[in-house]
């Protein structure tokens, strides 16, 4: 039977078979004799309770019927909602790429920017501060150091010793730019 009914009154039903079917059985009794008669209540009691169990069953067969159409359905509307997601993750990543493609022009082309205005200080700076004479430092004392700056008729700038360093790599890199602008 099924879950509708309670196990109590399932168990009632099947003792109100049981003595239904021992009723006929003792019945039967009067006329054929006890063995012929208890075989039968057994055998009708058997027939009856296969009967119920064949209806229970049928009527379970279509309960998982239904519960599979509607899991398939279910299942359907699961493909076509992730078959969506998919898609649009798809366009998304398309977006995406779009974007950082786009992103990465722009980056280069600050950077071209960046390098020509780059190229044109340092070209300004070689050609109006270091293009007439190499740069000479040299040490008078431990703190202090005079340099002549190119160009400057001999004019001298003191400057402190730990200065130096930091100005050198540019002199230096003004002096490469004024060979490479006379060659």
């Amino acid at each position: 039977m099924t879950d509708r009914i309670p196990a109590l009154t399932r168990a009632l039903l099947t003792l109100s078979l049981f003595f239904a079917c021992a009723t006929l059985g003792a019945g039967l009794a009067l006329f054929t004799g006890w063995p012929v008669a208890i075989l039968s209540g057994i055998v009708g009691f058997v027939s009856v309770q296969h009967l119920a169990a064949g209806f229970a069953r049928r009527r379970d067969k279509r309960l998982v019927a239904k519960e599979l159409a509607h899991l398939r359905k279910s299942n359907l509307e699961f493909e076509t909602a992730l078959h969506d997601t998919r898609a649009r993750l798809g366009d998304l990543g398309a977006t995406v790429e779009l974007r950082a493609n786009s992103q990465e022009k722009k980056i280069v082309a600050e950077l071209k920017v960046l390098e020509t205005l780059m190229r044109e200080f340092a070209g300004k700076i070689s050609g109006t501060c270091f293009l007439k004479e190499a740069v000479y430092l040299k040490q008078l004392s431990g703190k202090t150091t005079t340099r002549t700056a190119p160009g400057s008729s001999g004019t001298s700038l003191k400057a402190p010793a730990r200065a130096m360093p930091e100005l050198g790599p540019a002199m230096m890199l003004s002096s490469w730019f004024s060979r490479f602008a006379s060659a």
